[in-house]
């Protein structure tokens, strides 16, 4: 049956027509894919900690106790 089909696009489509096609639709697949992930990129909400707690930020009274020890 699949060998039936076979002779049917051989005699109604030459190879390099049906490559030819083939190789658009994968083209446009993939520019249909990258557009879609583009988009859903620039949608994406980033989102920032605040400062009050963040526990890499020091305070400054954190820093002062550090200077005063060192000078001592």
């Amino acid at each position: 049956m699949l060998k039936y089909r076979l002779d049917i696009i051989r005699r109604f489509i030459p190879l390099y027509t049906f490559i030819l096609i083939v190789s658009i639709l994968i083209i446009i697949v993939i520019i249909l894919a990258s557009a879609l992930t583009t988009s859903k990129a620039y949608s994406y909400k980033h989102t920032i900690d605040p400062i009050e707690n963040n526990p890499n930020i020091k305070t400054n009274n954190e820093e002062e106790n550090n200077i005063n020890k060192k000078s001592n």
